[in-house]
């Protein structure tokens, strides 16, 4: 049986602008070989038992490896909500992951690794695999603390943001067409 593997690409900016005491949490989803390389980017439809690595790549403009010498994930949670009325056999919900807090190492990022999201090699910091345990459509949000010593911030995403090319284009679709591009 072949296990299928993805990395959930989250993306930090520590220049980025704070809007109600959190920072937005840029994301991407690719395919993954079996040596932990990131592929093409995916749909967020995967099978039981699949397995996610969540990587972390600090993207701030400017970053390099030696930048972020001194900053660390200091912690990372999964926040998840099924998205329709489910139930397990016990009459419960059930979280689709066996880990809501995967851990990320402790240690500065070693590697600048490449990102298929965000196009290019930025320093990161990778969980191990996290396995898809109960089938199910769940809205699924990301909490991350990050920072030095000197302080961090708070970083999230919302699951029912679209950014980038899933953006309705408002060039030639009229008055209508700009304002739902804009409320995105």
């Amino acid at each position: 049986m072949t296990i299928n593997q993805y990395i959930w690409e989250l993306g930090i900016d520590f220049n980025a602008v704070e809007t109600a005491g959190l920072h937005y949490l840029r994301q991407g989803f690719t395919s993954s070989s079996p040596e932990g390389a990131p592929g093409p980017m995916a749909p967020l439809m995967v099978s039981q038992d699949a397995q996610i690595t969540f990587r972390i790549f600090d993207v701030t403009s400017s970053s390099s490896l030696t930048d972020s010498s001194n900053k660390r994930i200091k912690s990372f949670s999964i926040v998840t909500k099924p998205a329709v009325r489910q139930l397990d056999s016990s009459g419960e919900t059930s979280d689709p992951f066996d880990s809501l807090q995967p851990v990320f190492p402790l240690e500065a990022p070693r590697t600048d690794l490449e990102s298929t999201a965000f196009g290019g090699c930025f320093p990161s910091w990778s969980t191990g695999p996290v396995t898809v345990t109960t089938q199910g459509r769940y809205l699924v949000s990301f909490l991350v603390q990050a920072g030095s010593e000197e302080g961090s911030l708070v970083f999230a995403v919302d699951p029912e943001m679209e950014v980038g090319p899933n953006m309705i284009p408002a060039h030639g679709v009229g008055e209508e067409g700009a304002r739902r591009t804009r409320s995105l």
